[in-house]
């Protein structure tokens, strides 16, 4: 992405903690303007309006996932590997979580972004993929090429859902705990194709998560 020009960065910025804290519907450019404490023509100078500006957050958004999901875990029987990996994941999407709790919505108003979203949607199913089939590779899991398939869709459903679902459910628990839920409920998805080895490796999980949200 090409470097902005420090207002801009400024904009970008402001307009996404704003659209994250207040909901994106109810931020006006001229709240941003405000939050800036610069006139609204100088804001519409750099982006003309709303939906520029959410264009924009969207490539940045898609740019830095993209990074993190090209990068899987090279180590995939290492529980601490892949929680690392999901962890940044879930952190990327908390980050911009505006659009996934107001997804339909922004879509109706901006949709070029349809496309390069669902796009994004299928990245994140084929990265959980990857992970799944080097596991089978290793003898770890016990599963097909068609519940691959369905295994990843639900992986990347969960990681498209998993903002509004937190915002409704558990909106006072502490971030980094709820992310660590997060991966622990993704992580748990895989334990019934692991066969014999399922309830150690649940044993296992259930030990690593509740060490690493005791440490916060």
């Amino acid at each position: 992405m090409a470097k902005l020009s420090k207002t801009k960065e400024r904009i970008l910025s402001t307009a996404q903690s704003l659209f994250n804290s207040e909901g994106e519907p109810e931020v006006t450019p001229a709240d941003i303007a405000h939050e800036l404490e610069i006139s609204p023509g100088n804001l519409y100078y750099h982006y003309k309006g709303k939906e520029p500006i959410i264009q924009a957050l969207f490539d940045r958004f898609d740019e830095e996932i993209r990074m993190v999901l090209a990068a899987p875990s090279h180590a995939p029987l290492e529980i601490k590997d892949n929680w690392v990996f999901f962890y940044i994941i879930f952190e990327e999407i908390y980050d911009f979580r505006f659009f996934y709790t107001n997804l339909t919505a922004i879509l109706e108003r901006n949709p070029s972004l349809t496309a390069p979203f669902r796009a994004l949607v299928r990245e994140k199913a084929k990265s959980v993929g990857a992970i799944l089939t080097t596991l089978r590779g290793e003898e770890v899991l016990a599963i097909s090429d068609a519940q691959i398939d369905r295994l990843s869709d639900r992986a990347a459903l969960y990681l498209t859902h998993w903002p509004a679902h937190q915002r409704l459910m558990t909106p006072d628990l502490p971030i980094k705990t709820a992310i660590h839920d997060g991966v622990y409920g993704l992580f748990s998805q895989i334990t019934p194709y692991m066969g014999a080895s399922a309830a150690e490796f649940e044993a296992l999980l259930a030990s690593y998560h509740r060490d690493i949200r005791a440490r916060g």
